[in-house]
């Protein structure tokens, strides 16, 4: 596991990997006003399926200024891939639907309950 310590002014960044190169661990802190210390807003923690797959991004400190975290049950994978390995749904991001043309390009076709817009042709190239 690689773990790696960034540190700014305004932010600190630890993130961690592990042997594939997959991001485990993701802790971010952040300053509402430049007089303010810096806060956590951020603890990540990500896991995959055997398949080298992301299934999960659980944030532990839920400030709302960080990530969202609309799925928190990991029984309940954040996300869920075709048979080729192409994301198709985001619980997280609220996508129910990602299809792909021939040509491997995606286009999300509901969000939220909602129907998505058609892409249009410059969305397409």
């Amino acid at each position: 596991m690689l773990a790696v310590n960034f540190f700014s002014r305004f932010r600190q960044h630890n993130y961690s990997y592990n042997s594939n190169g997959n991001l485990l661990t993701l802790h971010r802190n952040g300053q509402i006003d430049a007089a303010d210390p810096p806060i956590a807003i951020d603890d990540l923690v990500y896991t995959y399926d055997e398949g080298n797959q992301l299934q999960n991004v659980v944030d532990q400190e839920r400030h709302p200024d960080g990530y969202n975290d609309r799925n928190p049950d990991v029984r309940d994978p954040d996300f869920n891939y075709d048979s080729y390995g192409n994301l198709i749904a985001d619980r997280d991001k609220e996508i129910k639907e990602i299809v792909y043309n021939p040509a491997c390009r995606a286009s999300v076709r509901q969000v939220s309950g909602r129907q998505a817009p058609e892409p249009s042709c410059k969305d397409s190239f």
